[in-house]
């Protein structure tokens, strides 16, 4: 599978922030659950249309486009993630989550070349857009 330059990078930044990302769903998701109070915004009109039941409004509010695309991202990096062995693992903490090595500097560290860190990485990348459906 061949991608673009720009959906590589693309898929690369989702993978080193996906703690970000997760973090952000937990924020958004907790926002709206533990939220004191409905907001009315209907001041001097007649009936809202904004369900009154609470439960249903926090359905609504939860199923927005901002929150299902940070579940598809963090679900996609997950997927990948959980199909890897230790080593390869490992080398996905180094070289996404940690990113203290270059890639001269992780393939010594993981005794490989490296051309096959490079291949690692790409590999992995590219499952990742596979999972995003590229």
């Amino acid at each position: 599978m061949i991608i673009s330059h720009t959906t590589k990078k693309y898929i690369e930044e989702q993978i080193i922030f996906y703690q970000a990302n997760v973090n952000e769903y937990k924020q958004i998701r907790d926002a709206i659950l533990f939220e004191s109070r409905a907001v009315d915004e209907n001041v001097g009109g007649g009936k809202s249309n904004i369900p009154s039941n609470v439960i249903e409004s926090r359905v609504i509010r939860l199923d927005n486009q901002r929150i299902r695309l940070l579940e598809q991202r963090i679900r996609c990096v997950e997927n990948v993630y959980e199909r890897l062995d230790d080593e390869r693992k490992k080398f996905w903490h180094l070289c996404f989550w940690q990113r203290r090595y270059t890639m001269n500097g992780l393939a010594h560290k993981m005794h490989m070349s490296r051309a096959s860190a490079f291949r690692w990485k790409n590999k992995m990348i590219i499952d990742v857009a596979k999972e995003f459906g590229y």
